[in-house]
């Protein structure tokens, strides 16, 4: 377990729900993993490291746009979950299946014939 505090909780959500920068220092493979507070609450599911590959453009918010180069700074030393308040409740209404089902792939096409002779096996 690693101790931390919020850092940032920015007005917009970015895409895919992240929303809750924290101090955490956090390792690859720890995505889905808990953030607790203090009391051991469970307040969100960790998702993305500090200092990403993508840059500015891992903080893309819903609506598209991107942060200031000033608010990215701030952001990018950061490790962001998403908050349980956006993530879906065992209560709340299932999301529909696919209406269209996905069709099978075609039969693989046979290789074409070759006129290349095998070469001999030398042991």
């Amino acid at each position: 377990m690693t101790e931390g505090v919020i850092g940032l909780i920015p007005n917009r959500v970015f895409q895919g729900g992240y929303q809750l920068g924290y101090t955490n220092d956090v390792s690859g493979g720890m995505s889905g993993g808990p953030v607790l507070n203090a009391q051991g609450q469970l307040i969100g599911l960790n998702g993305m490291l500090s200092y990403p590959f993508l840059g500015i453009r891992a903080f893309v918010f819903e609506d598209g746009s991107l942060p200031s180069q000033e608010e990215f700074l701030q952001m990018e030393r950061l490790s962001w979950a998403v908050p349980m308040q956006r993530l879906p409740s065992a209560t709340s209404t299932p999301v529909a299946p696919n209406p269209s089902p996905r069709q099978p792939l075609p039969p693989p096409t046979p290789p074409a014939p070759t006129t290349e002779q095998p070469l001999p096996l030398v042991f």
